[in-house]
């Protein structure tokens, strides 16, 4: 078979961030789309995983296009498959729009000493590994990645140009998979489902007119705490934070692939509570979310940034981090020492000094 060398179309491109759009609110169609995801690329197979650290417990974990005794044998390999992630650049680990392509971004060394490449995926004749991270915070890592055959040699610039396209889209909707834990929303409106969920949910209209709030955003409105109505529309305390809300539910009225990265981790604060982090997901296209809320253009899911660890993005945001200071306090919790931190991401223990205080 003869690797598509194109890259995809407008059409090819909207369906295939529709289908992922859908998954937010119907985690069962990843398969589907995870394979939509293979062929487009060019790849054998895929993976869609988030694990909650803390607590060494699996959140989501979906494959596709790997041989059942192959799948056996891969738990096996977690520890060689963290190595090889561990060893791409500090930049390709941060969720971002960024892909890594294992054979151009792991040193040569370090690949061809892995016990998962030699062991389980060039036995198969997988050769290369396309890979994005989506979460990672002090609680959470979730990536996607996607194995290369070597019928179609190593992952292009054309693989990666498609990735950095979806990578916001995907973050997105499995952030909000997350948030929703992979409970599969009910076949009838939305409005009905959402009453069950500890997270605050809110349907919005155009312009940011609230149609429907569950409890626990109602709760939030009340007290005027992250978010507040403002004649019926939605809107944030804080000025600069309710433009940038209003702008992704503006966006989400576009085409799904016009949103890009608008609403995604929007920190909203309200001193003296800690940042809550809302996440815009567009409902006005793809078959599962226009029947789920027919009359919505957008859900906003909303974390109250009480039981949550937070985000170091969010946090940054919110406290106005530089993106140095914001890298050594990510190191940090990833239990590192200032010496060690300073040294993964290239600057004098001095300089690390000064961005700690």
């Amino acid at each position: 078979m003869k690797p598509n060398e194109q890259d995809l179309s407008a059409e090819a491109l909207s369906d295939l961030i529709g289908s992922i759009y859908d998954c937010a609110v119907e985690p069962e169609g990843w398969p589907a789309t995870l394979t939509a995801m293979c062929d487009s690329l060019n790849c054998a197979n895929g993976a869609l995983y988030v694990v909650d650290v803390p607590r060494s417990a699996v959140r989501i974990n979906i494959g596709v296009g790997v041989d059942s005794a192959w799948a056996e044998k891969l738990p096996a390999y977690q520890q060689d498959i963290a190595a090889l992630a561990a060893a791409l650049p500090p930049s390709l680990r941060e969720p971002g729009d960024e892909p890594a392509a294992v054979m151009k971004h792991v040193p040569a060394e370090i690949l061809e000493a892995n016990r998962y490449r030699r062991e389980w995926a060039l036995p198969q004749g997988l050769i290369d590994l396309a890979h994005l991270t989506l979460i990672r915070d002090s609680g959470k890592l979730g990536s996607t990645a996607f194995g290369r055959h070597r019928d179609f040699g190593p992952i292009s610039e054309r693989e990666l140009r498609i990735l950095r396209l979806l990578a916001p889209h995907l973050r997105r909707a499995v952030t909000i998979t997350d948030l929703l834990e992979m409970r599969l929303l009910e076949k009838q409106a939305l409005e009905a489902t959402v009453e069950e969920l500890a997270v605050a949910i809110l349907l919005v209209g155009d312009n940011g007119e609230i149609l429907h709030a569950n409890p626990v955003a109602k709760e939030m409105l009340v007290a005027g705490r992250y978010i507040q109505s403002v004649r019926g529309h939605l809107a944030s305390p804080d000025h600069q934070q309710s433009a940038a809300l209003l702008q992704a539910v503006a966006a989400a009225t576009q085409d799904d692939a016009a949103i890009g990265n608008a609403g995604i981790g929007l920190p909203l604060r309200s001193p003296p509570d800690r940042p809550a982090t809302a996440h815009v997901l567009p409902l006005s296209r793809g078959v599962v979310r226009t029947r789920l809320a027919p009359r919505a253009v957008a859900a906003v899911f909303i974390t109250d940034g009480r039981g949550e660890p937070q985000s170091t993005n969010v946090f940054a945001e919110t406290y106005g981090l530089t993106k140095a200071e914001a890298q050594i306090i990510d190191r940090l919790l990833d239990g590192d020492t200032l010496v060690a931190a300073a040294a993964s991401i290239g600057i004098s223990i001095n300089t690390a000094k000064s961005h700690l205080s």
